[in-house]
C-alpha cells in the first residue's frame, strides 16, 4: 500500500489578499483547485490520501470530503504550522496504518505536468524499495540561484540540496516531490523537546541519504509554481494552451 501525503497547512501569505479568506490549496486554477490538481497527479500512484492541514483547514475538509476519486482521504492537523515541512511529515506519517507501507510526499501548491509522475510510476514499479526525489530540469540557467538545486554523486544518485547557489551546481531544481519506501519510516524521529525553529523535509531527505542511495528523477516537463496573485493569470493561460 502506498500513501500520498500532501502538505496543505501553510497560509500562502504571498498570495494575499486571496489567501486572507481562502487557504492556498483551494485557490482555483483553470476550473480546479491546486490541491485537487495535485491529488489528480498522483491518483494512479497511491491507495489513500493524507492531507496535512492547519490554516482554514476545515474549508479544505468541507471541499474535498472523505473520499477523492474513490480513494479514502484522511486529514491531520499540524498543531504547529510554523514547525516546518519535516513536522508536517511527522503529522502525516502518524496517520499511516502499521505495516510496510510506502509513502509519496509532496507540496500542494505547484502544478506539475505528467512527465514527472510517469518517471515516478516507472521508479515505483521497478525499484519500490528505493527512495526518490523529483526534480525539474530548469532551462533558464541564469535563474538557478533562486532555487534549491540538486547535486548528484558520480553515479547519478542524490548527494545534497544546495540552497540558492551562487555557482553552478546542476540544472535540477528541487520541486518538493518525494517517494519514500516503508523502510524509511523508522527514521522519522519525534520532534525534539523544546524545538522552536522550523524543521524541513530536506533534513529528512539528508537523513535518508545517510542510510541508502536516493534516485534522482529529472523531469523536463511542466512545472508551474503559483506564488503570487499575478502567477494565477499566467498559469491559467498556459494551461488553457
Amino acid at each position: 500500500m502506498t500513501y500520498g501525503i500532501l502538505f496543505a497547512a501553510g497560509k500562502g501569505s504571498r498570495l494575499a489578499p486571496i489567501t486572507d479568506t481562502l487557504p492556498k490549496p483551494l485557490v482555483p486554477i483553470h476550473g480546479k483547485t491546486l490541491l485537487e490538481r495535485n491529488m489528480d497527479s498522483i491518483s494512479d500512484l497511491v491507495d489513500e490520501y493524507i492531507v496535512v492541514i492547519s490554516y482554514l483547514g476545515q474549508m479544505i475538509i468541507d471541499h474535498i470530503g472523505e473520499t477523492y476519486q474513490g480513494k479514502p482521504v484522511q486529514y491531520v492537523w499540524q498543531e504547529n504550522p510554523k514547525g516546518g515541512t519535516f513536522d508536517a511529515l511527522r503529522n502525516g506519517a502518524s496517520a499511516m496504518q502499521d505495516g510496510d507501507h510506502h509513502y509519496l510526499v509532496m507540496n500542494s501548491d505547484d502544478i506539475h505536468g505528467p512527465e514527472l509522475f510517469e518517471l515516478l510510476h516507472d521508479h515505483i514499479n521497478t525499484t519500490p524499495e528505493s527512495p526518490a526525489i523529483g526534480t525539474h530540469v530548469y532551462s533558464d540557467k541564469s535563474r538557478l540561484s533562486q532555487f534549491g538545486i540538486i547535486k548528484t554523486k558520480s553515479d547519478g544518485t542524490f548527494e545534497a540540496i544546495v540552497e540558492k547557489p551562487q555557482e553552478y551546481v546542476s540544472d535540477m531544481v528541487n520541486i518538493g516531490v518525494y517517494y519514500f519506501p516503508a523502510s524509511t519510516r523508522s527514521l522519522i524521529y519525534p520532534r525534539p523537546e523544546g524545538q522552536e525553529s522550523e524543521e524541513y523535509i530536506t533534513d529528512f531527505v539528508n537523513l535518508v541519504n545517510e542510510h541508502m542511495p536516493i534516485s534522482v528523477l529529472a523531469s523536463t516537463g511542466q512545472w508551474l509554481p503559483v506564488s503570487y496573485p499575478e502567477d494565477i493569470e499566467k498559469v491559467e493561460g498556459l494551461l488553457a494552451e
